[in-house]
């Protein structure tokens, strides 16, 4: 027979593959080459949010890799199917995760953000009120604040920095107003006060 035939040469077949060991082969192999080569994925990302020379003095971080950012379209590399791009700086942030599938679609958008605008005093204390006339959040304007807890002003989207007026008060004091142009991000502001 031709049937004992068949049944021998498929008989024959299968066992030289399990006893060369060809699956435990495919299995021990991959971590020895993966660290090596791993996937890596090449993507163009598309800043904005502020201004090329803006951006010059941030570092973009993609996955465990950081870039100096010289241009708004920037390509960058990392492994696996996604990862983090992240902007960590006093003044701007920027957090997002892109895909393999984004990047392999097109430059991928990263928006980059202005942190909003903390303001330490110098020159005052604990008895000098400030009263934000213009530029702080709708609900703190004409509101008494103390320096020391004086709430964070929002920077606009796009902008570079946000105008406020400010006036402060102490007793015995005259009134004191200045108007400044805040950074996102830390900013001091000098006080010198005059008595009545």
């Amino acid at each position: 027979g031709s049937t004992g035939g068949s049944v021998g040469d498929s008989g024959d077949e299968p066992p030289p593959s399990t006893s060369w060991g060809g699956g435990d082969r495919i299995k021990r192999r991959p971590p020895t080459v993966s660290p090596e080569t791993p996937v890596k994925t090449a993507c163009t990302l598309q800043l904005s949010g502020i201004p090329l020379p803006t951006a010059r003095n941030l570092a973009i971080r993609v996955g465990v890799a950081s870039y100096e950012i010289q241009e708004l379209t920037m390509g960058v590399e990392f492994e696996g199917p996604y990862t983090a791009v992240r902007v960590t700086d006093k003044r701007y942030t920027a957090s997002r995760r892109i895909t393999r599938e984004e990047c392999l679609a097109g430059p991928v958008p990263v928006t980059i953000r202005p942190r909003a605008a903390r303001v330490t005093f110098v020159g005052g204390d604990d008895r000098v009120v400030v009263v934000c006339k213009a530029g702080c959040r709708p609900t703190l304007i004409e509101t008494n604040q103390d320096l020391a807890t004086f709430q964070a002003v929002p920077v606009p989207e796009g902008e570079l920095q946000v105008h406020v007026v400010l006036q402060f008060k102490r007793t015995g004091y005259e009134p004191l107003v200045l108007e400044e142009d805040l950074l996102p991000g830390p900013n001091t502001i000098q006080l010198s006060m005059i008595p009545r």
